[in-house]
Formats: structure tokens, C-alpha cells, sequence
């Protein structure tokens, strides 16, 4: 389902777009990351706790062994985010992405983000 070379598709502008981000919300000590896909193994920080969330468990296989091999804080499970309850995801974080998600959502009968 994924393709390797999302591994890398933000990599020319990754500092620029943390540093805006991370000026607006303040450094995380905790992500949540919904559809991660192979996002968290290009993610420019590594002194971050890190939840990656992503049907596809092909693309997790892979975050958890780079979570393991840079020793990662965090977890990766591959779950289909549209069948997770509240309940299901109720920790604490400071900051959710949602990169490359809710157009996906948008698309899907009876389903918004507005």
C-alpha cells in the first residue's frame, strides 16, 4: 500500500516545516500520529516520545524496527484510525498529525473533518 519513496517526499523542506509548526504549538514531548504511514522513519527528531498509528502493517513492521534500532520511546500499531473509539486513544500528547489524512477522510461517504 505504501511506496518507499514516501519515506523521504517531505525531506527538502522537513526543518522549515517543524520549526513553523513547533513555533506555533511549542517542541512536543509526545506525538500522535494518525495515518503515519512511513512518516515517523523520516521525522528529523528523535528525543520525542512517538505513537504512530497506520492500517497499513507493512509500513508499521518498519517504524518499529527503526523505533528499535534508534531506540525510539513510543510505540507503532497498524489500526484503522476511522475505527478507533475515544476511548481507544485517550493518552495525553501534545500535538496529533494528521499529515495526508483528512483528504483521504474527506473523500469517504458520510465523513468529514469540518
Amino acid at each position: 500500500m505504501f511506496k518507499e519513496e514516501a519515506i523521504h517526499e517531505r525531506r527538502e523542506f522537513r526543518k522549515e516545516l517543524y520549526t513553523k509548526i513547533f513555533t506555533i504549538t511549542g517542541k512536543p514531548k509526545k506525538i500522535l500520529d494518525l495515518g503515519c504511514g512511513l512518516h515517523p522513519i523520516d521525522f528529523p527528531y528523535h528525543n520525542i516520545e512517538y505513537i504512530a498509528i497506520d492500517r497499513d502493517s507493512e509500513a508499521i513492521r518498519k517504524v518499529k524496527k527503526y523505533f528499535k534500532k534508534y531506540k525510539i520511546v513510543g510505540k507503532a500499531e497498524a489500526k484503522n484510525i476511522m475505527q478507533l473509539s475515544e476511548e481507544e486513544y485517550e493518552e495525553e500528547v501534545d500535538i496529533t498529525f494528521l499529515l495526508k489524512v483528512l483528504d483521504k477522510i474527506e473523500k469517504k461517504p458520510n465523513k468529514s473533518s469540518n
